[in-house]
Formats: C-alpha cells, structure tokens, sequence
C-alpha cells in the first residue's frame, strides 16, 4: 500500500531539523562558529551534555527508521495507532507551548527566542509524532470507530492532572518572589546536579549548582548544609536555587561530610573550616565563578560562614546568618548550667543521615536520667558527640576548636545577622554583633546588620494576644537579594537600619542604631514583702525553700531548640514550694523593657554547688504568666554563708501593657532546659534595706 507523500515529506523535513540541532550544538563545541547559536543557547541544562547528546543519536537512528519504513511503505497504518499518536502529539506539543509562554513570562529578558531554541526543537519533535499520527490514521483502510483503549486515557488523564503540578513548579520562584518583593528575574536558570568536589583527606562533598545561563560569570552564593538528601531538601535547594540563580547569581548548596548525599560522617564542629576553604578553593577555579563569595543559611548553616569569617582574601564577601553564633559553648553553657534540651533535640536529630527531629516523648526519657552522659542511650542511642558536650563543661580546646579563638572581634566580611527573641542562640548573637562594633574595622561593623525578631529557632512565634509575624522562611530570605546585590554587585540600594527589632506586647517593628540602645533609662525593682516588686526597698526580711534534684521545676517554653519554645504560660508552676513569684502592682501606664536584664541577688545555699534561675513575665489580666526573659547560675558556694551573685537574663523587647503586671520568678531548677545540679540543698534569698535583692531592667520613655 503506498502512503500519502505529504506525510513523508514531511516527516523527512522534521528529522532534517532535528538532525540539523543535534549537529550544530556539535560543531559548536568543537568550534564555536559566530553564525551559529552558542553552544549553551542548546542546552536546556535537564541533562548533561554527554547524556543528552547520546540520547539525541538514540531518537535520530529512531526516527531516520521510521522515515525509511514510510518512504518504502512498510508501516502498515492502523487508526487505532494513529489517534494515539495524534494525542501525543497534540499533548506534547501543548506542554511544550505552555513552557514557552511561561518562560517568556519568567524572563522577560529573554524575550522572545532567547534560551528557548531546546523548545523549538521539543516542538519539532511533538511535530513529527504528530504528523505519524496523521500518517496511520489517513492511509488506514480499517472500517468502523476504533478507540484509543482504557489504558491509554489513563495515562493521558494522568499527564493532564500533572499539568497543573509542572505549571506550580515552574512559577513557585516567581510567586514567591513577587511576596517577597524581589526584583524581577532576569535569567533562565541551569542546573548541574550532584556535583563532586574534593576536599582532601579522602573525602569528596557533593553540591547542585545552579547558573544564570547566559552570564559568562557571576558571583557565587554557597550554602552549605547539614540536610537529608531526599525530596524535601532537594526540593527547598531547587528553589533557592532558582530564586537567586535567575537573578544574576550562581548558587551552589553543598551538603557537609555525611549529609545531602556527601561522602563521610557528619560530626557537628568538626573538619567545616577546612571543607569550607577547599570548597572556596575550587569555586575559584570555576570559569563561571567570578570570584565573589557571598553565603547564607541559619543555625548550622550559619556556623560553616563563621568558621570562613577570615578567609576575606579568598574573595568570601558577605555573611548573612540567621538563629546561629560563633560562641556555641556559651549557647550550650549558658550561666555554667548544660542546656540539655537544646543539646539532646541537635544530637538527636544529627546522629544519622536521616536528620529527623525525635518527639518530646522519645527525649524525655533521657532527661530523667541523673547522669546526662547517658541521656543519649536512654532517648535513643549513643551518641560520641553528645557525650563531648556534656564532659567539656570549660570553655577548654575542644569549644576552642569548634568555635575559633573569638571570631566575632576578628570578623573580615560584612554580615546579616538575624536573632530571635526566643532562639536559644540570642544572647550570644547579641555579644557577637557587640564585639563587631568593639573590636572589628569601622567599614565591617557599620556594614554589619543585626535583626531581632520573634522568633523561635526557625520558627515564628504565636504572640500572647494572637498576633503572628510573616512566616520565618519567607523573612530569613527577603532581606538576601538585597544584601547580596549590595555586597557582590555593588548595588548602591540601603540596606535597613543597623539595628531592628520587634517590640513585643505592642507588635511593632522598629529601627535603632544600637543594641542595647543608647536611650536606655536602667532602673531597679526591689523584691519585697508579701513578694512584691516595686521602686522602694521594704524592711529587711528573707524567704527560704527547698530544692529537691528528684523533682525539679519543669520548663515551659522560653529559649530552646525544638517545637516547645517560645512565649508559654508559666501559671501551673506556681502552685510549687519551690518556685517564688514577685509581682508588682498592676502598671497605669504602658511600661517598655528593652535590653539587657540582669537580676542582683542576696543568697545563701546549704549546697556547696547549686543553682539559682529566673524569669521575667508579663502578668495578663486574664491570669496567663508569659515568659519574656530566663537565666541561670550554677556556682560554687561556701555552705549558709550570705553573698551576692549576679544572674544574667535574656535581653527582650517587650511593653508591659497597662492592665498587666512585672512578674520576677525565682527558683533553682527549670529542667530539662537546663540540666538539673543534682545537689539537695535549702535555699535562702534576703531581700529589703540591707540585702537589696532586684532586678535591673532597661526602660524605654517613649
């Protein structure tokens, strides 16, 4: 039967054009011929070139086999055949068309051909199936109505309901970037997966890079990250990957030793520095690269910038950290008592490859346990790293190794640094910015950036009165495109405020030039009879109570890794003996604490170690007690011998609301927060003319 010669002729004329792309992206290669396209205008970046140049050869020798089994009329055509084709084409070449107008929304720079010719020619193959369609279904001699069969509607149906989910995939960046009010994208993006990069000592790293594709160099952003290598870290790396990708930069997310599908094991602290410069190192032999280095990322990530903080000749250039600090002894040792929370949730979620946060249920039990070295076996497993933790009570050479000889004062590269009021990182992201403005050049510490927000680690917090923030992932990367467009590509747009925080109880963002700030009026609340808090001293008088290590006083909320921090109701620990609550009167006037906190107290111990904790509270009306502020002293002492001691709070942003009460809770446990000082011992607080015990709080006058 001889077949219709339109049909062939045209399938001849499309492998023509196909063969023509497939050979021209060759001797581009090879030769870089100015009539021709550039090699990458070929690329679509899905498949690496070898990959992809093999499986055009594959659909060249397919195709040229159809074209000569139609020329020699040896395609026996069916109409069943046909419209199943004939809908593959159609539906293939809508997809495609659909990608082309997307693309030309995406990156308008790329108007209207530019980066679209791997489209075309998806184009010319939809074409060719298309036109076989037409071949079988015009050249059958079959009699009656065929159908296409149930199995392929299915799939059909199925390729349909994907539609929508490609449409999503291929806009989120931009949707997202227009909440975030970003410039628009300029750059379609490519994307080189799982990339190998050496870093000595028989260890290779794996990274995605993604590259504006039509830049012949830009500046890198790095991300280096301690993550699972699944779905949902691809997926959060692909669009961070795209979002600054198309706007001018390349990006490249690292996973560190054992995470996000790199070689070796992942110990928290260790061998990051050294990984960092070797990564760095080979960025720099990177055509692509152009010798700029900016990096982002909170916690973790946070801490591979500042072990590179120095390495400025190396062309690092901008810091932008979130809920992370160079101190992490101080974090961990907060006022000498071990912050077993925040400990055991980090160690339990990064002893495997897995990283997946363990429920407060699962943890608990190993924070019954007297001896916290096993509290890693009791929860889970045990866990080496855990264990130097707890056994490195001094700042002695393994945090000296981790964390640097005093990196914030030595700091060489301008950074962004984003702090929450309930992050168990704030105090010492605090004294990091400080020691910038102290002790670094006058270019670095008035470039540096310091926001705090209310936020829990990586998460926003519900306010008492229902007020929620924007969401955290959204505000840890608004601020970025400008921060690296104004460091890496000499963007002269400002920058905010060196300082801004969030003013709790009122729920206003406000900008300031320091930290504390410079207008702070310091004044002192005395503890005093009938436990009150109030302006004056009272007679001289003291309280005692009982701390039992067998059943210490529970955290609730406060600053602590995991899902139970943030600004809790501290009502049901005050039916306890052992936890005495100050309140002064009700306040007439909107009262704002802003700053450092600090609590003086006169004490005496029958324990020759214990500890003394605190907490500052906005008293509601309705009788809910929120946490605004917490501290702890764990110290030597010489048995029921009087001495004053000092015990360091959080700093906050808070407006006690007229209405409400200053609330000042002392005890001597708030476990498992901080790991409970397992000495029995009766406690004594004097306060009044003689021992004025008070707390020193900063006012803000409006």
């Amino acid at each position: 039967m001889l077949l219709q010669k339109k049909h062939i002729i045209l399938l001849w004329f499309f492998l023509s054009l196909f063969c023509f792309r497939v050979f021209a992206q060759i001797l581009q290669f090879f030769f870089g011929f100015t009539f021709l396209p550039s090699f990458n205008s070929f690329q679509s970046g899905a498949l690496s070139y070898p990959i992809l140049v093999v499986f055009q050869f594959l659909i060249i020798v397919l195709l040229f086999r159809v074209c000569i089994r139609a020329t020699q009329s040896r395609i026996t055509p069916k109409k069943r055949t046909g419209k199943i084709l004939i809908h593959l084409g159609l539906l293939y070449a809508s997809i495609m068309v659909l990608r082309y107008v997307l693309r030309m929304w995406i990156y308008p720079e790329e108007r209207w051909i530019g980066g679209c010719i791997p489209i075309f020619f998806h184009l010319i193959l939809a074409a060719f199936v298309f036109t076989l369609g037409l071949l079988h279904k015009q050249n059958s001699d079959q009699e009656g109505k065929e159908t296409v069969g149930i199995t392929f509607t299915i799939l059909v149906s199925i390729i349909y309901l994907l539609i929508p989910v490609f449409i999503g995939y291929q806009i989120l960046p931009t949707v997202i970037a227009s909440k975030l009010n970003w410039r628009p994208s300029q750059y379609y993006v490519e994307e080189n997966k799982k990339v190998k990069i050496d870093v000595g000592d028989n260890e290779t790293l794996i990274a995605d890079v993604y590259r504006p594709k039509n830049l012949k160099s830009a500046p890198t952003i790095l991300v280096r990250i301690p993550l699972d290598d699944n779905f949902k870290g691809n997926f959060l790396s692909n669009l961070l990957g795209r979002l600054w990708g198309s706007r001018g930069y390349n990006v490249v997310i690292q996973g560190v030793r054992g995470r996000y599908g790199s070689f070796g094991e992942h110990i928290p602290f260790q061998s990051e520095r050294e990984d960092g410069i070797k990564t760095i190192e080979w960025l720099n032999q990177q055509d692509w690269h152009n010798g700029k280095i900016g990096m982002w990322g909170g916690s973790y990530f946070g801490y591979t910038q500042w072990v590179l903080s120095d390495q400025k000749e190396l062309g690092f250039a901008a810091m932008f950290t979130q809920i992370s600090s160079s101190d992490n002894y101080n974090m961990f040792y907060e006022g000498g008592a071990f912050g077993l929370e925040s400990a055991l949730f980090w160690a339990s979620r990064s002893y495997t490859s897995e990283d997946t946060p363990q429920s407060y249920e699962t943890l608990s039990k190993g924070y019954k346990v007297s001896d916290i070295s096993r509290s890693d076996d009791e929860s889970v497993q045990d866990i080496p790293f855990f264990n130097d933790w707890v056994k490195h009570t001094t700042k002695d050479d393994y945090w000296e190794s981790a964390d640097g000889s005093a990196r914030s004062k030595k700091l060489e590269v301008p950074i962004y640094m984003m702090a929450g009021w309930y992050d168990a990182y704030l105090s010492t992201q605090i004294e990091d910015f400080n020691n910038i403005q102290t002790h670094s050049s006058k270019e670095i510490a008035d470039a540096c950036r310091l926001v705090i927000g209310p936020w829990s680690h990586a998460n926003t917090e519900v306010m008492p009165n229902g007020y929620e923030d924007e969401n955290y992932r959204y505000a840890s990367i608004r601020p970025s495109l400008d921060w690296f467009d104004h460091h890496l590509q000499n963007s002269k747009k400002d920058i905010d405020g060196k300082v801004r925080i969030f003013v709790m109880g009122i729920n206003e963002w406000r900008t300031e030039d320091s930290f504390p700030l410079k207008r702070t009026n310091y004044t002192r609340l005395y503890l005093g009879s009938d436990f009150t808090l109030s302006f004056d001293t009272t007679p001289t008088d003291s309280i005692q109570y009982h701390y039992d290590p067998a059943n210490p006083a529970p955290s609730i909320g406060g600053r602590v890794l995991g899902n139970r921090a943030g600004p809790k109701d501290q009502s049901k620990l005050y039916s306890r003996d052992d936890v005495c609550l100050f309140k002064s009167e009700v306040i007439r006037k909107d009262l704002e604490v802003t700053g450092n906190i600090q609590l003086e107290l006169f004490v005496s111990s029958s324990s020759n170690n214990t500890d003394f904790t605190a907490k500052l509270v906005d008293i509601y009306p309705d009788g809910r007690y929120i946490i605004i502020s917490e501290g702890i002293l764990r110290k030597n002492y010489s048995s029921n011998t009087k001495e004053k001691i000092t015990v360091k709070l959080n700093a906050t942003s808070n407006v006690f609301l007229r209405g409400h009460r200053v609330g000042l809770e002392i005890s001597s446990s708030s476990h498992p927060r901080y790991a409970r000082n397992l000495n029995e011992a009766d406690q004594t607080i004097y306060y009044g003319e003689l021992f004025a015990s008070n707390i020193l709080l900063p006012i803000i006058e409006n």
